[in-house]
């Protein structure tokens, strides 16, 4: 039989999951350290609980351990404190997800179900994910970015991509759509950052007529995607206010045109994507705690091209039409050489300059021009 580990000095935490909602047939409850591993190796053991008021001093140490032993089953970290930094050290290191406590029973069952759905789609995965071709590389860390849109596009969950600037996040983030079971419905996209804040609710919201002078009767981004997929870049830049508001929505799955005296229920699965550090502007203020919580459900990490070196070659030649352009060996090691601080979009418009500096189709190293920002 199925059954869940709960690693707590706390007997009584059992009374308080609830493990039968989430279907989960079983729980095993123990304190002892030199048991945990006999439990884990029981392939019955579907989810690890470990609860952080459990050997204070060791506590990272040992969820560690388990992940890196560990990696097929998931590891939930049960705290008393949302921004507890251990719980944060955690999550970096693989946690599946955390969960405060005390909390309502509907949100501990939302949160345990949530991350079983999750697991149970890895195992159904053995190999490379097919059908993300658009996605150009070889590389490990690419096919771990395959796996994880084909998991992503089956949820429902918000997804949140993060990376550096030029790295792929759009795609990415249309590709999630392209195989979910929304790809027939609409997808729309807005860049908070081109958004004057004075207009960013009417945009995002709509407006109802009359709202303010010369206002119309129009929907905003969030309506123009009902039934499907909204895609918000650059929601690092958002104010503290729309913050809120799009907390809000999110929580509740309702909105409320500029001007309107009722709210209108959407149906929507959000992405969203930044460049900025967001746990950093957590602590600075400048983000909200609990609107970051709410988004980090599904988090892709984008690779800078720096860091994909070796995928570089095969990116390069997708980027140029190979009937009218060659590379030469020379001008590889070129572009190989350079740290592309701008990623795949510096690359891209290098290549396009070099194309039409080209006259015969051969791009030799002297038509490469690096312009972009150094690095620090």
């Amino acid at each position: 039989m199925d059954y869940a580990l709960l690693i707590t000095e706390n007997y009584g935490l059992r009374e308080i999951i609830p493990f039968s909602q989430a279907g989960i047939p079983d729980i095993q409850v123990t304190a002892d350290i030199s048991a945990i591993s006999d439990f884990l190796t029981n392939e019955s053991c579907i989810l690890v609980l470990l609860d952080m008021e459990f050997i204070f001093s060791r506590r990272l140490t040992l969820a560690n351990t388990i992940i890196e032993k560990n990696p097929h089953i998931p590891l939930v970290i049960l705290s008393r404190q949302i921004n507890s930094f251990y719980v944060v050290s955690m999550l970096r290191t693989g946690a599946a997800d955390f969960i405060e406590y005390p909390c309502s029973t509907r949100i501990f069952c939302n949160r345990l179900i949530s991350v079983l759905h999750r697991h149970r789609i890895f195992r159904k995965i053995p190999g490379p994910a097919e059908g993300f071709e658009k996605l150009i590389g070889q590389s490990g860390r690419i096919k771990d970015i395959k796996k994880l849109l084909a998991c992503y596009s089956t949820a429902a969950h918000p997804v949140l991509i993060l990376g550096e600037s030029g790295t792929g996040k759009n795609l990415v983030s249309s590709l999630i759509h392209e195989k979910s079971d929304r790809k027939n419905r609409p997808y729309s996209t807005v860049n908070i950052a081109a958004v004057p804040e004075t207009l960013a609710e009417s945009e995002l919201f709509g407006t109802t007529e009359g709202a303010y002078t010369g206002a119309v009767s129009r929907p905003g981004f969030f309506e123009q995607a009902d039934g499907g997929t909204l895609f918000m870049d650059e929601i690092g830049e958002m104010s503290l206010l729309l913050q809120a508001k799009i907390l809000r929505s999110i929580e509740t799955g309702h909105i409320r045109r500029l001007g309107a005296q009722r709210e209108k229920k959407v149906n929507l699965r959000l992405i969203l994507a930044t460049n900025r550090n967001l746990q950093e502007r957590v602590q600075q203020r400048l983000f909200r705690e609990d609107l970051f919580y709410r988004i980090s459900v599904l988090v892709l990490e984008m690779p800078s091209l720096r860091n994909i070196q070796d995928d570089i070659p095969l990116i390069a030649n997708s980027l140029i039409d190979s009937g009218k352009y060659q590379l030469t060996l020379s001008t590889m090691d070129k572009i190989l050489s350079y740290r592309w601080p701008g990623n795949v979009r510096e690359l891209k418009n290098c290549l396009t300059r070099a194309c039409v500096l080209s006259p015969d189709g051969i791009i030799r190293p002297e038509h490469i021009q690096f312009i972009g920002i150094p690095l620090p």
